[in-house]
C-alpha cells in the first residue's frame, strides 16, 4: 500500500527530526538545496518550500546566497 504523504510532507518531517537530533547543531549549515533534493529524490522547488516553512517556524535561518542555518543556540 502507497504512503499519501506528499514528497514535500516526508522532506519536511525527516528535517525537522534531523535538526531536532542535533545532527546539525546550533550555528550549523544544512546541506545545500541540491544536495537535499538529490538525497531525498525530489526537486530543488521541493526543498525550496520545505526551508521556506521551516524557516516561518524558526527552525532555520536563511542567509541568502550563503545558506540555510540553524540558529545559534541561547
Amino acid at each position: 500500500m502507497r504512503s499519501h504523504e506528499l514528497p514535500s510532507e516526508r522532506v519536511d518531517r525527516d528535517l525537522r527530526r534531523r535538526i531536532a537530533s542535533g545532527e546539525w547543531p546550533a550555528g550549523g549549515q544544512l546541506p545545500v538545496t541540491r544536495e537535499l533534493a538529490e538525497a531525498y529524490g525530489v526537486s530543488r522547488e521541493t526543498i525550496s518550500r520545505v526551508v521556506r516553512r521551516l524557516a516561518d517556524d524558526g527552525l532555520v535561518i536563511t542567509r541568502g546566497r550563503w545558506g540555510v542555518f540553524i540558529p545559534p543556540g541561547d
